[in-house]
């Protein structure tokens, strides 16, 4: 079975901006005694996230417990004595889908179509604040023709990559021994770390990289994803 991150491994996010999210939001507000713009909204949220260490990477992986959007959106905006007309879910989406436009990575499509042919398993796991519905939606979206067996959010199951529980739960849900399983992502520390200590087959996907990280373990290292495919056709 070949596990995927989800973030730069598999849809690319760029040029994310908090501030559009709340913009688009604003429409929404159904009650704001104090006036509050978008950019105070931000801005109280840009100072929420700090005070949870969530803008320090050490810290995020030192303390791998996840926040729900849900729960996170909703103390940001009783943080301010405002509420908004819709649903979590609803407030979630059209936040996402202003803050941070998504596009299948290069090449993924194609892998994923060759694996699905060659009777490989595939699923995600990913680190993400956002539900995991709404993670499902986007990948389908996205990447519709994939074969995903599962897709588990953080959001959903309390732990981040690293942590051993998060991977150890996508082998429960697998039924499979951890060495039949390879994992790839972008992260070196959360994915490439986090896999190998669980003793899942590491294969970190970065595009561009020029010297690889040391590491005491062995891993692969893929620049596109035709490179993983040959890797898995010579076996």
């Amino acid at each position: 079975m070949i596990l995927f991150d989800y973030g730069q491994t598999l849809i690319a996010e760029e040029s994310y901006d908090g501030y559009r999210g709340f913009v688009a939001l604003m429409p929404y507000v159904c009650s704001n005694p104090c006036g509050h713009t978008a950019r105070d909204v931000a801005d109280a949220e840009a100072e929420i996230y700090h005070a949870l260490g969530r803008d320090d990477p050490e810290m995020r992986i030192a303390r791998p417990l996840e926040v729900h959007m849900h729960l996170y959106n909703r103390f940001v905006f009783e943080y301010l004595d405002m509420e908004l007309s819709i649903t979590p879910a609803e407030a979630e989406r059209i936040f996402w889908d202003a803050a941070a436009l998504g596009r299948a990575v290069e090449g993924i499509e194609e892998l994923l179509s060759w694996l699905w042919a060659q009777g490989f398993r595939t699923g995600v796991i990913s680190n993400l604040s956002y539900s995991g519905q709404a993670l499902k939606e986007r990948i389908d979206r996205i990447l519709p023709k994939h074969h995903f067996e599962f897709i588990l959010a953080s959001s959903e199951h309390v732990f981040r990559k690293p942590s051993p529980y998060i991977f150890q739960l996508a082998l429960k849900k697998a039924r499979l021994a951890a060495p039949q399983v390879w994992f790839c992502g972008d992260n070196f520390a959360c994915d490439v770390e986090g896999a190998h200590a669980v003793g899942m087959v590491p294969v970190w996907f970065k595009p561009g990289a020029a010297v690889p990280p040391k590491a005491d373990f062995a891993y692969l290292h893929v620049r596109r994803w035709r490179e993983l495919q040959a890797a898995l056709a010579a076996l």
